[in-house]
């Protein structure tokens, strides 16, 4: 699609904002609605491929049973060809030739009833992965979907009063592409976390689990065991789950506040850096409201994960101080440092968008952020957030 330049509007900045907000809220609607479609599809096929699916276990235990009679009677065949061939008094040479075109026929009858099985358990495997897969798409529909209703409640009732605010954008194409492009870096990492946790232990979850259904059918193998490697794949299975769900959302962080869920995070962080990592609490700990928790825990977080990937740090110092009226914290480390200036005209980068981020985090609260830094010289993030009166106590 071709963009062409808008001649510039004749009314107030106030109104445009207002069409803009409405036009927004109509476009959220209409993804709401096709979101709702989509994951009715998904369901459909979803429904549809579990139906597939018992069909191919009913098959699979019929070829099943057709291997086992097959097997029989191929041992017993080759048994009365084996009696045949050592005794040519009672047998004659047309009854040895019988004998072996019967033993023949069922050993080809017994290979092609392998081949079958082997066949039909791959696809049932495979079907399974589908249909895995499948359920998982129809919850993520329904996240989708919960997401875009919470969003057109916060358009269609507050936005309007973050207008004067929004003005200070450039352009709404540069927010918009800014916000898609860190939509899909998200869902990128968290596909990929999936991709490559959880999901390949499911994989070999369902391997396990069809080793054990043959050892038990056939009672070759110990059973014992093969349960024991599959308990232990469950387990680092939900230990995966759980450290995907605490990197989208802590549940310390509502439980128990910010400092439990930042010692908990960091401890976490600790074991992927090869660097020092300190938390160090001023003052007395208390709850905060939880937007003020939330965003001092996403700022920590951010600044940890731009130490990790750009920094080349050998120490970094998270400090949390809380004061009467204000909260401060700060993330230093003795890393290279860059050129702020140069990353800021940079409008376009992820790491401009990275603090960008933190920035606004901050002063949506009514807060400060500040970033001191130079290429050698490290770098010190700070945020400054105040705290309502009466503290958290009216939120919670």
């Amino acid at each position: 699609m071709k963009w062409e330049s808008q001649p510039v509007p004749t009314e107030s900045p106030v109104t445009a904002m207002e069409q803009i907000m409405a036009e927004t809220v109509a476009a959220l609607d209409r993804s709401k609605a096709q979101m709702f479609e989509v994951a009715n599809n998904v369901r459909d096929e979803y429904l549809r491929v579990r139906t597939e699916l018992e069909e191919i276990k009913r098959r699979t235990a019929e070829v099943v049973d057709q291997v086992d009679k097959a097997e029989k009677r191929y041992k017993a065949l080759r048994l009365k060809l084996i009696e045949v061939s050592s005794d040519f008094s009672r047998y004659s040479e047309e009854d040895i030739r019988s004998a072996y075109e019967q033993a023949q026929n069922a050993q080809m009858e017994l290979v092609l009833a392998r081949e079958r099985e082997e066949e039909l358990k791959k696809l049932r495997a495979d079907t399974e992965r589908r249909l895995v897969r499948l359920n998982n798409l129809v919850s993520q529909a329904e996240d989708m979907i919960g997401s875009l209703s919470t969003a057109l409640d916060l358009v269609a009732g507050k936005l309007n009063g973050m207008a004067a605010k929004i003005e200070g954008y450039k352009t709404w194409n540069q927010m918009g592409n800014q916000i898609i492009q860190a939509q899909e870096e998200e869902r990128r990492r968290i596909a990929r976390e999936i991709h490559d946790g959880p999901a390949q232990a499911m994989s070999n979850i369902v391997l396990r689990a069809e080793i054990c259904e043959k050892i038990y059918e056939t009672g070759k193998g110990s059973l014992r065991e093969e349960l024991a490697e599959l308990k232990e794949l469950v387990k680092e299975s939900l230990k995966e789950v759980r450290q995907i769900i605490f990197n989208l959302r802590p549940m310390t962080l509502d439980d128990l506040g910010l400092v439990p869920a930042l010692s908990q995070y960091i401890e976490e962080y600790k074991k992927s850096v090869d660097f020092a990592v300190k938390l160090e609490v001023f003052g007395k700990d208390r709850r905060l409201p939880k937007a003020i928790e939330v965003a001092f825990f996403r700022l920590i977080q951010e600044a940890l994960h731009n130490v990790k990937k750009h920094a080349k740090a050998s120490e970094v110092e998270v400090n949390l101080r809380f004061q009467d009226k204000w909260v401060v914290a700060t993330v230093s480390d003795d890393g290279i440092g860059f050129d702020l200036e140069k990353v800021e005209e940079e409008k376009e980068s992820k790491d401009h968008f990275g603090l960008m981020t933190m920035r606004e985090r901050a002063e949506l609260l009514s807060g400060q952020f500040e970033i001191e830094t130079a290429p050698g010289k490290g770098t010190r993030i700070s945020a400054r957030i105040p705290v309502p009166e009466g503290d958290a106590a009216g939120e919670r």
